[in-house]
């Protein structure tokens, strides 16, 4: 139990360390607030609660793997590297796909309810 609690507890630090380092993560956080406050607006349903959970999730974790695989690029090579830039481009664009495949879930999500207002 002891081990599992320092598991949880770094778990938490890396988190912390992403939301202050990196400002993405931030912008992810406050889109995916505005994106849940609509939700509860709008009354989505509970598939699309669902949904709309997995796809914030899969823009953050994404977005937490990014800054850790930056990090250890940064640590192991201090000066540019034509293969490490490849590297954390790759990383940054894993985010960016699973920012347009959220937001265009959000679309088919949000959009039936804005039209029907």
């Amino acid at each position: 139990m002891k081990n599992r609690l320092k598991s949880i507890k770094a778990a938490i630090i890396g988190l912390r360390i992403t939301a202050a380092e990196e400002p993405n993560f931030r912008v992810h956080i406050a889109i995916s607030a505005i994106v849940i406050v609509l939700g509860i607006i709008v009354k989505i349903s509970h598939t699309e609660w669902l949904i709309l959970i997995l796809t914030i999730g899969l823009v953050l974790v994404s977005e937490v793997f990014n800054t850790a695989i930056e990090d250890l690029c940064d640590y192991n090579n201090k000066e540019f590297d034509e293969l490490i830039g490849r590297i954390k481009n790759i990383s940054a664009g894993a985010v960016l796909t699973s920012a347009i495949i959220s937001f265009i879930v959000g679309l088919i999500i949000f959009i039936p309810y804005f039209i029907s207002l």
